[in-house]
């Protein structure tokens, strides 16, 4: 990392990567990198893990379980990615994902 890229303050950016409001958020954020001292640093977290396993899926209706169901396996695969070659995949990975 360099001096300047070092200098530029750490915006942590937790992310599902089915949530069309963390997608919306993540390419505006990209946007102000461009422009300010800033850098993202993307973070995995998953609308699944916290609807369906810490609050059990109570209060949900069908369509939100149901997409809560499908949003395992790209949560599967950043935590396998970020496991495999560290945190800093996830911003290339996410783009990847939401392309």
């Amino acid at each position: 990392m360099s001096d300047v890229e070092s200098a530029r303050e750490v915006v942590p950016s937790w992310f599902d990567p089915l949530c069309p409001w963390a997608w919306i958020t993540s390419r505006w954020l990209l946007e102000v990198e461009q422009v300010k001292d800033v850098r993202a640093d993307w973070r995995l977290m998953s609308l699944a893990y916290l609807n369906l396993d810490q609050r059990e899926g109570k209060g949900l209706g069908e369509q939100y379980r149901a997409l809560m169901e499908r949003a395992w396996p790209p949560v599967r695969v950043g935590a396998a990615a970020t496991e495999h070659a560290g945190h800093e995949v996830l911003g290339p990975l996410y783009t990847a994902i939401g392309t």
